[in-house]
C-alpha cells in the first residue's frame, strides 16, 4: 500500500512539474510550442521589424508575468526593443513589472522591435515570460532584413505579389530576372521551414505552383539569385 502511495505521490508531483501554465500563438492564432522559432522579415531600410506573439494563461487562475529578452546573435549596428503592458528602451533586459494575465485572456499581446539600421542580416533574439514564482515559456523570433533587390549589383530582378493572395489551391506569381542565374523561389513556413523550391528556368515569366498540400497559415516565398535572398513577399493560404 506504501509503494502504491509513494508512486501515487511521484506521479503527481512529476505532472506538476511538466504542467505548463501559459500558451502561445501567433497573431494569425497558430499556436506556438515552448522554444518555436518565429521569422519576421523586412528591409534594411525599414523603420522596424516587428515580431508579435499572443500569450495565453491557460490556468483558473491570474498571473503575473514578466518579459526577459536574450540577445542570442545580434548583427552588429542594429537595435532592439521589447514591448510587454509598456514599451522599453534597448538597455532594458527584464520588464520591471510584471502585467497580469486574466485567466483565458487572448488579448495580452508582445511585440519585439527590431530597427535594421540599413543593416544586411539575421538577429536572433529569445524572449521569455516568466510567472511570479511559477514557470516560464520562451519563443525565438529571427529578425531577417533582407535586400528587396540586387539594383546595387547593376540587375533589375523582381517576383511579384502573389495571386490569388489569400489562396486556396493554386498560387500565381510573376518574376523578372536579368539573367540566368541560378535563380528559384523558396516558400518558407513561419517558423522557418523550407516548404517548397522552385526553380526559374527562364529570365521573366510566369510561375504557377501548387499550395493545396500545406496547411492554412501565413508564408513567406524569396526570389533567390545563387544562394541569395534578394526580395521576399507573404502569402496567405486558406482552406
Amino acid at each position: 500500500m506504501k509503494k502504491i502511495l509513494l508512486f501515487a505521490s511521484i506521479l503527481i508531483i512529476g505532472l506538476n512539474v511538466n504542467s505548463q501554465t501559459l500558451e502561445m500563438f501567433t497573431f494569425e492564432n497558430v499556436k506556438l510550442n515552448n522554444g518555436d522559432t518565429v521569422y519576421s522579415e523586412g528591409l534594411p531600410s525599414a523603420t522596424e521589424i516587428i515580431g508579435e506573439v499572443k500569450v495565453l494563461n491557460i490556468s483558473g487562475a491570474d498571473k503575473s508575468v514578466i518579459c526577459e529578452k536574450e540577445e542570442i546573435s545580434i548583427v552588429p549596428g542594429t537595435e532592439n526593443t521589447f514591448c510587454w503592458g509598456l514599451c522599453f528602451p534597448p538597455t532594458t533586459f527584464v520588464s520591471p513589472n510584471p502585467i497580469i494575465l486574466v485567466s483565458g485572456d487572448t488579448s495580452s499581446g508582445f511585440s519585439g522591435h527590431y530597427a535594421p539600421k540599413n543593416i544586411i542580416g539575421t538577429s536572433v533574439i529569445r524572449y521569455v515570460f516568466r510567472i511570479l514564482h511559477g514557470d516560464t515559456i520562451c519563443v525565438f523570433i529571427k529578425f531577417n532584413a533582407l535586400y528587396n533587390s540586387i539594383a546595387n549589383n547593376n540587375f533589375n530582378s523582381n517576383i511579384s505579389a502573389p495571386f490569388p493572395n489569400p489562396a486556396n489551391n493554386n498560387v500565381s506569381i510573376n518574376y523578372n530576372i536579368s539573367n540566368k542565374s541560378n535563380a528559384s523561389i523558396k516558400i518558407h513556413n513561419v517558423y522557418g521551414k523550407l516548404e517548397k523550391q522552385l526553380s526559374l528556368l527562364d529570365t521573366k515569366g510566369v510561375i504557377n505552383f501548387d499550395v493545396s498540400d500545406l496547411p492554412s497559415g501565413i508564408y513567406f516565398y524569396s526570389l533567390s539569385l545563387d544562394g541569395k535572398i534578394v526580395k521576399t513577399n507573404k502569402l496567405i493560404i486558406v482552406h
